[in-house]
């Protein structure tokens, strides 16, 4: 019993710090890997690892989707939704106790959709495929509830389209829509291993992610350094911090123990005294 709550502490701690430092590894690899690959234009690819920034364009103009929320002309698009569920039992999970006025999202539609793209500068254009890609790409993110409710245009092309029902007895649900999109003609970085046969070039996933991103290649290395400081500094102090409140939590728990284990006084007996 002396020791189950320092040792809670430690575990926590060596397991925050563990994943700190992991994250760390991470996104110094990645800053690596930015400063590793050589810029070069989509018309004239090599083989390597490579940079390129460009606009995203279809391959078949006759093919561009259409984004179900923002609809706007794109080549890509995610589409997550998700109800409110202010109930104390999953449907999935079975029963699960809360707190009064707490629920949870279920997500009832995820729909992805892409079509053959390109990245395309003034010098021309190499086709990538958006679903191999890691994406770092803005999310539009849209609440409907009793106060707040999508155009009614859009809110019935959506129930057409996936068959929700956004109403209960005639009052709206709560329903959260979340959607990225790789727009027409949009900037975009992209970060890869390029293969350049016969002069076609293709990118490949096999010794190192394809990262495709809305952020230039500026911004994504500032960031990566800002993280990469902040999680070294982490991975050091989170788990010593931890240590330091186990031994507190250790001091503070023997001495209450040593207390109560020490035996009572005697009390002298007034019957005795003469």
């Amino acid at each position: 019993m002396l020791f189950i709550f320092p040792a809670v502490f430690l575990i926590v701690g060596l397991g925050l710090g563990c994943g700190l430092a992991y994250t760390n590894y991470r996104t110094r690899n990645y800053l690596r890997i930015i400063e590793q690959a050589r810029w070069c234009k989509a018309g004239s690819p090599v083989t390597g690892l490579v940079k390129i920034q460009g606009v995203a364009r279809a391959v078949d103009a006759k093919e561009l989707l259409t984004s179900p929320i923002e609809q706007v002309p794109c080549v890509y698009y995610r589409l997550v939704i998700e109800q409110w569920h202010n109930s104390t039992s999953n449907a999935k999970t079975g029963p699960v106790r809360r707190g009064p006025g707490s629920g949870y999202w279920e997500r009832v539609i995820e729909d992805t959709q892409a079509i053959p793209m390109v990245i395309a500068d003034d010098t021309g254009a190499v086709q990538i495929d958006p679903n191999e890609a890691k994406l770092d790409l803005q999310s539009n993110r849209r609440h409907a509830n009793f106060l707040s409710q999508l155009p009614k245009d859009l809110e019935q092309s959506l129930r057409d389209r996936y068959k929700i029902v956004t109403k209960s007895f005639f009052l709206p649900k709560q329903m959260r829509y979340t959607e990225i999109v790789i727009a027409e003609d949009a900037e975009v970085f992209i970060l890869g291993e390029c293969e350049v046969e016969d002069g076609q070039a293709s990118f490949s996933t096999r010794n190192h992610p394809l990262y495709l991103s809305f952020r230039n290649e500026e911004t994504l290395v500032r960031n990566g350094k800002r993280t990469a400081v902040i999680t070294a500094a982490a991975a050091i102090v989170v788990p010593i911090l931890f240590v330091v409140l186990a031994c507190w939590t250790y001091k503070s728990t023997s001495a209450e123990f040593g207390q109560n284990n020490q035996p009572a006084a005697a009390k002298p007996n007034p019957a005795k005294k003469k």
